[in-house]
C-alpha cells in the first residue's frame, strides 16, 4: 500500500536529512585510492569483526571488462550446493571493513540521498570536505596485511592510519601505516564522540549469498535477519578467516 499525507513526507525528509548527518546515504561510499595518492582512516572493526567470504566472479556483461563478484554459498566449505561452484567459477577471498574516511569528499546528493544523474551516469559535484564512513573492499593479500596490523598495533580500532597505493590493476600495492605524532611516536588514540556517532553500513549486505535459485543475478543481499529467511548468510570458520585467532 503506498503511504500518503504530507507529514509522512516530512518523516521521510527528516530520516533522510538525520541519515546523512550520521554519515549514512542512499547509496554505499566505497573507498578507492587513487594510485600514487594517500588517505587517513579510522578502522571501525578489528579481529572477528571483520566481514569476508569467499566471491565467484560472474562472466562480464556487455561492456564490462570483469564479471561482478557474487557471494558463494559454500563459503564455509559444508557441502552447501552452489551454482557458482557447480559451474566451476573462479572463486576469491574478499573482505569488507567500514573506516572514517577523514576528510573525505561530500558530494551533491538529491533529494532521496543519492547522486544526481546526468545521462544515466551519476555525477560527482564536491561541495565540501568532512569525515565520512566508506566501506574497503579488498583482497586476501591486503587483509592478511590488516590482519598483521590488527595484532601489531592491538586492534585496527586503536588509532588512525594512512594508506597509500602505488601501481594499477594486479600491480596494484597498498602501504597501512599508523600515524604519527610531531614527535614521531604512533599511540592508542580514542575514538571521539562525533567519531562514535557516524553511522556505519552493515557489512553482512555485501557477504549474504542469494538463495540458490536466485543466485548470479548481481544483486546486493540484505542480511538474513531481515529477509524472509530464505536468505542463507555464509559462517566465518576459524580456519579460514585470518580475523579469528586468538591475540
Amino acid at each position: 500500500m503506498a503511504k500518503r499525507g504530507l507529514s509522512g513526507i516530512r518523516d521521510a525528509a527528516a530520516e533522510i536529512e538525520a541519515r546523512k548527518q550520521a554519515g549514512g546515504s542512499g547509496w554505499t561510499r566505497w573507498l578507492k585510492v587513487q594510485e600514487n595518492a594517500e588517505v587517513q582512516v579510522r578502522f571501525l572493526e578489528q579481529g572477528d569483526d571483520v566481514e569476508w567470504c569467499w566471491m565467484h566472479q560472474l562472466p562480464a556483461k556487455e561492456g564490462q571488462s570483469y564479471g561482478d563478484n557474487e557471494p558463494c554459498i559454500n563459503t564455509n566449505d559444508d557441502g552447501q550446493a552452489c551454482p557458482g561452484c557447480e559451474r566451476g567459477l573462479r572463486r576469491v577471498v574478499n573482505g569488507f571493513i567500514n573506516v572514517i574516511y577523514r576528510n573525505a569528499p561530500v558530494w551533491e546528493e538529491d533529494a532521496e540521498g543519492k547522486l544526481p544523474r546526468k545521462d544515466g551516469k551519476p555525477v560527482y559535484n564536491k561541495i565540501a570536505e568532512k569525515d565520512q564512513v566508506f566501506v574497503w573492499k579488498g583482497g586476501v593479500t591486503v587483509f592478511e596485511e590488516l590482519d598483521g596490523i590488527d595484532a601489531t598495533y592491538r586492534g585496527l580500532c586503536s588509532r588512525d592510519f594512512t594508506i597509500k597505493r602505488k601501481g594499477t590493476g594486479l600491480s596494484t600495492k597498498y602501504t597501512i601505516q599508523p600515524v604519527m605524532d610531531s614527535e614521531g611516536n604512533s599511540n592508542m588514540v580514542p575514538m571521539t564522540d562525533a567519531d562514535k556517532a557516524l553511522e556505519k553500513y552493515d557489512l553482512k549486505q555485501f557477504t549474504t549469498p542469494a538463495p540458490y535459485d536466485e543466485w548470479g543475478q548481481g544483486r546486493a543481499r540484505k542480511p538474513a535477519a531481515e529477509t524472509d529467511g530464505n536468505g542463507q548468510a555464509p559462517g566465518s570458520g576459524a580456519d579460514l578467516n585470518p580475523f579469528m585467532r586468538d591475540r
